[in-house]
């Protein structure tokens, strides 16, 4: 934590319900007024936008955060936000864009992959990116899941889970023969 007045107000949005989020929007215009160069506050507001339902104002939020923050972390997070409303928005290939960009940032997090090739996805193109699925599931199991289960994946199902099999098929055998093994 810094000394930036957004972690109260942080706190209050945990404690309060949607109700409030007219009234906090306004504090936060207010504190924004008094410290415009605080990207805590752009980012807090980007979230209470989202809560709201307007997803191109919290969009709008985040990137004025992104262009004030200091931090390639922050700024990488906040592009994935970014690219996250865009994404919800139907825009994939402003969304996949900024994934990427978020992935030159941070080349070792792969989430930003795993939502640029969800946006292929969700464009018909799951055939062309189901050997990079598989890759990243082989990569780490998590992605499996993720795969198995992100209704956004729906319009691919059938492709992917085809793709996926024959890994769901090599962990039975491992599995098979962990299990011998502890019983031996």
């Amino acid at each position: 934590r810094d000394d930036s007045p957004a972690w109260s107000m942080v706190e209050r949005l945990q404690r309060s319900g949607p109700n409030d989020l007219s009234l906090m929007e306004k504090e936060l215009g207010s504190l924004l007024a008094r410290t415009p160069r605080d990207w805590h506050l752009h980012c807090l507001m980007g979230f209470v936008a989202l809560e709201r339902g307007d997803l191109l104002k919290a969009y709008n939020f985040w990137h004025e955060a992104e262009a004030l923050c200091s931090s390639v972390l922050h700024q990488a997070w906040l592009a994935f936000l970014e690219a996250r409303a865009m994404e919800l928005r139907g825009k994939f290939s402003d969304a996949m864009d900024l994934y990427e960009t978020v992935q030159r940032l941070l080349p070792q997090w792969k989430d930003p992959e795993y939502r640029r090739l969800a946006c292929r996805v969700k464009m018909g193109f799951a055939e062309q990116v189901q050997g990079r699925f598989v890759e990243l599931a082989s990569a780490d199991p998590a992605f499996f899941n993720r795969l198995l289960l992100d209704p956004d994946l729906e319009r691919g199902r059938k492709t992917i889970l085809t793709a996926l099999h024959p890994l769901w098929v090599d962990a039975q055998k491992c599995c098979n023969t962990e299990r011998a093994e502890l019983e031996r």
